[in-house]
């Protein structure tokens, strides 16, 4: 299980000082080190709750599914504003989008966790809708939490500023790795925007 974490703490240090002089190898390699030691540290303190995790997974996937076909990766990125605390998850091009996750067995109600979510002064406010289903390991559409950071991580490839801004949003709205977030797969079942 942690050999994941070690396997990916070594491939991002390789991939960010691999065109790095030897000057400047030292410097980012211990920047790199640092980065990766308070990102564990976070995994002294809470996990993250079934629906934490499952919203979490709502806003990724829908920056995976949308947002990266539509924009460039940095774009995409840079438009999910929810774990910065605004107070909707994404704006791009002006208009505002909350992600509003649910279990395909739930009443199809949403919560909105405030009025500040409803507000958006100069463009449009979306709401979209992603019903999800557990699955099945054999189903190949169906990830966990832990297979969706690293499915965009790997998509965002040898882009090392974005993927550093797309880990420090995770980081942010509690993502460190953890074997327990293999537990839940995910699939979506259905999707709408109002």
């Amino acid at each position: 299980q942690w050999w994941q974490v070690f396997y990916t703490l070594c491939s991002d240090i390789v991939d960010a000082t691999i065109t790095e002089s030897p000057r400047d190898f030292l410097r980012v390699f211990l920047a790199r080190l640092l980065k990766w030691q308070s990102m564990l540290k976070l995994l002294d303190e809470k996990r993250m709750s079934q629906s934490e995790i499952q919203g979490l997974w709502g806003e990724l996937i829908f920056l995976y599914r949308h947002l990266s076909k539509k924009f460039s990766w940095s774009s995409a990125v840079n438009s999910w504003k929810g774990p910065w605390g605004h107070p909707q998850d994404y704006s791009v091009e002006g208009d505002v989008i909350e992600i509003k996750t649910l279990q395909n067995s739930s009443r199809r109600e949403v919560m909105i966790s405030s009025l500040n979510q409803l507000d958006h002064v100069g463009g449009r406010i979306f709401l979209h809708l992603i019903v999800v289903g557990m699955s099945e390991d054999s189903y190949a559409d169906a990830l966990t939490l832990n297979e969706l950071v690293s499915r965009i991580r790997q998509s965002i490839d040898l882009d090392i500023e974005t993927r550093d801004a797309f880990d420090a949003a995770v980081s942010k709205a509690g993502y460190v790795y953890d074997p327990a977030y293999d537990l839940a797969r995910y699939l979506v079942v259905e999707e709408n925007t109002y």
